[in-house]
């Protein structure tokens, strides 16, 4: 249908995961057309925009009626970010829309390229209105929960607009299919650098925080996050061990396993000798094994040399003889280098998105991940498609961004105090994080895959989707689906 023009305000859709980004000066579209297939146990997005010819206050509301969905609003901020991914400071910052809040207040954009953040930070549990100057663009991310009990059909959504004591409504309608999706053959992680235990800084967390990052996390495809606690620690005593048991049933109540765990924690620190660190460390396996925990996964030095990497091998053989699996982030220049540690690991993360994953996977039988660092520059299309069907067309058996929250410089909320910016999915608030539309792209990366490994197990080809608009991929993958029966 045309877009809505009601009360001086006009109302159209725009592709939820883009890589054109709605801005305050992005003139109005002319459609409306709100539509999605989901599948059961799949949040499909959608969102649209409205813009004003008048100063206004905007209220918005949803409205399920008989549907079997859940939906919901959030606004979709712009703010102040760094323009280059180092030398951040060095450059001024551009307008970039990030930030999904339901208080459109929390965060105030400035004339002088700097963002205001209300302290605390605490977004609202419900919508609040927006007041919306005269001929701003401002983008809705409309949010469609499908159940597990869901009936394959139509459901209709009604979203009403109040725009002082008027209102209009429009619809939005997910038609739900009838198969479920198939696992993704990908593992999605992401490094957690949060912390319950250990130093009183940025990276240390209450419960209530911890759990709803790990929950956030959970609800974004992401099942196995590299967790940042000290493991060297959490075992050697009663009050260690009690310690490990509340982080563990942690993830497990937000619905995270843990019989596979990938921590950071590593044996290259510290006095011990090797015997020593190998009887301390099947120690603790030992310990996490009572606790549900079966295999786990051990970082490395990070983004080693070459010369590094073989200077390290007696101490990656440790960590098999101790019953520890290794893991090893490589940088692009040094990814096919890492091929000297190919016996004695067991996961390689290559931030190479040209690697070859055949040597791993036929000589070294290890498995192989994708990582990049997450700042702006990387539109919201590009976290689908690199962590998604790229990644599965390569042979990937892992993905890891880099990373939840690091923060570089005095604050998390200046994106330009440093060389580096900030690598954020989910910036830290009171009773949960503020999600990105990055983190949106990962979980529509990890979603695409889980399409085409159903499209696969009922005999189907996966479209072609380089330089493919992702949306019509996907809708592509469902035709194939169906057409098979």
């Amino acid at each position: 249908m045309n877009a809505i023009t009601q009360y001086g305000l006009t109302v159209w859709s725009t592709q939820p995961i883009s890589d054109r980004a709605v801005l305050p000066d992005t003139p109005p579209g002319t459609t409306l057309n709100l539509y999605a297939q989901a599948c059961r146990g799949q949040t499909v997005p959608l969102s649209f925009c409205i813009r004003s010819s008048e100063p206004c206050t905007v209220k918005l509301s949803v409205d399920e009626g008989e549907s079997d969905v859940t939906a919901w609003l959030r606004w979709l901020i712009p703010w102040w970010q760094s323009e280059k991914p180092w030398h951040a400071s060095e450059y001024p910052p551009v307008l970039v829309p990030e930030l999904l809040v339901n208080d459109p207040t929390l965060v105030r954009v400035l004339p002088d390229k700097t963002n205001e953040v209300r302290q605390p930070v605490l977004d609202t549990v419900d919508l609040e209105p927006i007041d919306l100057p005269a001929n701003v663009t401002q983008q809705v991310w409309v949010s469609v929960n499908v159940p597990l009990y869901c009936r394959s059909k139509r459901n209709p959504i009604t979203i009403t607009v109040t725009v002082g004591k008027e209102a209009f409504a429009f619809r939005a309608v997910v038609d739900v299919m009838p198969f479920d999706l198939a696992p993704s053959p990908i593992t999605s992680s992401v490094y957690y650098l949060g912390r319950l235990y250990g130093p009183k800084d940025e990276q240390l967390k209450t419960e209530e925080q911890y759990a709803a990052d790990l929950c956030s996390m959970r609800n974004h495809g992401i099942t196995a996050p590299v967790c940042h606690e000290d493991f060297n620690v959490l075992y050697r005593n009663p009050a260690e061990i009690a310690r490990l048991k509340k982080l563990l049933g942690i993830w497990r109540e937000v619905g995270l396993k843990t019989e596979t765990m990938y921590i950071i924690a590593s044996p290259f620190s510290g006095p011990n000798t090797v015997p020593r660190w190998i009887e301390q460390t099947r120690q603790m396996l030992a310990v996490l094994s009572d606790n549900g925990v079966k295999e786990v996964y051990a970082y490395g030095p990070d983004e080693p040399t070459a010369e590094q990497m073989r200077a390290h091998i007696p101490r990656y053989k440790a960590m098999r003889d101790a019953g520890l699996k290794a893991f090893v982030a490589v940088s692009q220049r040094d990814a096919a280098a890492a091929q000297v540690l190919g016996n004695y690991l067991d996961l390689v993360l290559t931030a190479n998105p040209d690697a070859d994953t055949h040597p791993w996977h036929d000589t070294y039988f290890v498995k192989i991940g994708r990582y990049d660092a997450v700042y702006w520059i990387q539109p919201d299309q590009h976290f689908r498609q690199f962590y998604g069907l790229d990644a599965l067309a390569s042979g990937y058996d892992v993905v890891c961004p880099f990373a939840w929250e690091q923060q570089f410089g005095e604050s998390i909320w200046n994106d330009v105090d440093h060389y580096y910016p900030d690598h954020v999915l989910g910036y830290p608030a009171g009773h949960g994080p503020l999600e990105t539309i990055w983190l949106k792209g990962i979980y529509e990366a990890s979603i695409d895959c889980q399409y085409a490994a159903t499209l696969k197990a009922v005999g189907g080809e996966v479209p072609e989707h380089a330089g493919k608009n992702l949306d019509d991929v996907r809708a592509e993958m469902i035709r194939r689906i169906l057409a098979k029966g």
